[in-house]
């Protein structure tokens, strides 16, 4: 029985050990965090104040959802490059993105000016922090807490970016919402111009 005694002390040890270990979450890459906004520009979740702030959480600076309801309009999600990453520092590409135009709150649709490039180059600096936090009140600081360290898109976001579909969505939606007989006549100006693009 003495014998007995260090052994079940060391399962018991051992076995505590086991229950109190956590898995660990797999840490997104600088890669990883372009994607969800990617797909968060894809399915129209920056046209919504719920999806802003979703969206806020993967950026390192919050802010809260610009009041003059514009839509930036882009063509679709574009290719990402992983350039490189240093320390706490990060850099991803994004290429072959066509511009189309914008959506004004009469959801009007101005088509953006012709230039030389055929495609935008965007670049997304990343930051490795553990800094968290959401935007507070209007009027109030933001509040920030720390937690487990996580790569962030550097800034805030300040554009309500959208594919074409995901900007058909939403204007389908506001046009079918709205009562004003000229904000539907807009839209079914901006509906007709958006489908066309899509061909």
């Amino acid at each position: 029985m003495k014998l007995l005694l260090p052994v079940l002390i060391a399962l018991v040890f051992v076995s505590g050990t086991v229950a109190n270990q956590t898995p660990q979450a797999r840490e997104q890459s600088p890669r990883d965090v372009a994607e969800q906004y990617q797909r968060m520009i894809a399915d129209g979740s920056l046209l919504t104040s719920e999806g802003w702030s979703k969206a806020n959480e993967i950026f390192l600076h919050p802010s809260p959802p610009p009041r003059d309801k514009v839509v930036m309009v882009t063509s679709k999600r574009g290719q990402l490059d992983e350039r490189w990453i240093k320390n706490n520092q990060a850099e991803v590409d994004e290429w072959g993105i066509y511009n189309l135009g914008r959506i004004d709150s009469k959801l009007r649709y101005e088509p953006s000016p012709k230039t030389k490039s055929d495609w935008t180059v965007y670049v997304y600096h990343l930051v490795l922090t553990d800094k968290h936090g959401d935007h507070g009140a209007e009027g109030q600081p933001a509040m920030e807490v720390a937690g487990p360290r996580e790569w962030k898109l550097d800034g805030s976001q300040s554009v309500r970016w959208a594919t074409v579909d995901a900007a058909i969505r939403y204007v389908t939606t506001m046009r079918d919402k709205s009562t004003d007989a000229i904000v539907k006549k807009n839209a079914e100006r901006t509906l007709s111009t958006l489908k066309r693009s899509l061909r």
